[in-house]
């Protein structure tokens, strides 16, 4: 905190930013972040992404978000998605205990700039989450060490994120375009609350930061040769 003002910590050396990318080798040998994501091109089976397109869910209803991964996706006993990795114990694991990995890694930076130890967080989670993948979002904090794990939709945190207070009566559009998903979020905001009204969105669209970046540095005006395309045309 800066006053009463929270701000965005380094979490490694590259900045605030840390992939959530979990890759496993020999020897019980698992990296976090940037190392995993360089890795995956080498070892896709072992490199784990977007598990949160899976989290908390039945095989039969990601079976789409199964199929865009590299890694090898299969199912337990009671229809959950599991994750299949030769270099872990009993060659599976689940898409919380991925994202336990990452939220570890944050916890530690967290804990050594902080110089004190945390048990308690705020993680967002996508408006559309249902039960069973908030549940499982708790269970991946609470695998990384935290005691106390609340969760706040992310519209909202994007709200209180962007300065918006909740004192004047306001109905806002929140449009979220992350890595791998995209949100379109109705907030009804007053008397001291933000309330989701409505939500929706598409698990499969979003765009990964290298492509942010070619978006955002391309200039406003191409000049592209289409064959059967000429200027004006609406095709």
């Amino acid at each position: 905190m800066e006053g009463t003002s929270p701000v965005v910590i380094p979490v490694t050396p590259q900045g605030n930013v840390l992939p959530s990318v979990v890759s496993f080798a020999e020897e019980d040998e698992v990296v976090v972040g940037w190392t995993a994501k360089r890795r995956a091109t080498s070892c896709p089976k072992d490199t784990f992404a977007s598990v949160k397109r899976l989290i908390g869910r039945r095989l039969d209803e990601a079976k789409d978000q199964a199929k865009m991964v590299p890694y090898r996706v299969g199912r337990d006993e009671e229809g959950n998605v599991q994750l299949l990795c030769d270099f872990v114990e009993g060659g599976v694991l689940y898409p919380e205990e991925v994202s336990a990995y990452v939220l570890a890694e944050l916890l530690s930076a967290a804990e050594a700039i902080t110089e004190t130890s945390i048990k308690k967080a705020v993680i967002s989670v996508p408006a559309y989450f249902g039960e069973e993948q908030r549940e499982a979002t708790i269970q991946a904090g609470r695998l990384a060490g935290l005691d106390t794990v609340k969760l706040i939709r992310e519209p909202v945190a994007a709200a209180l994120a962007y300065g918006i207070k909740a004192v004047e009566d306001e109905v806002i559009l929140v449009l979220d375009l992350g890595g791998g998903t995209f949100d379109v979020s109705i907030l009804e905001v007053g008397g001291g609350t933000i309330e989701v009204l409505s939500t929706g969105g598409d698990a499969l669209l979003g765009m990964p930061p290298s492509l942010w970046w070619a978006v955002a540095t391309q200039p406003t005006k191409t000049d592209v040769k289409m064959p059967g395309v000429t200027a004006g045309s609406t095709k």
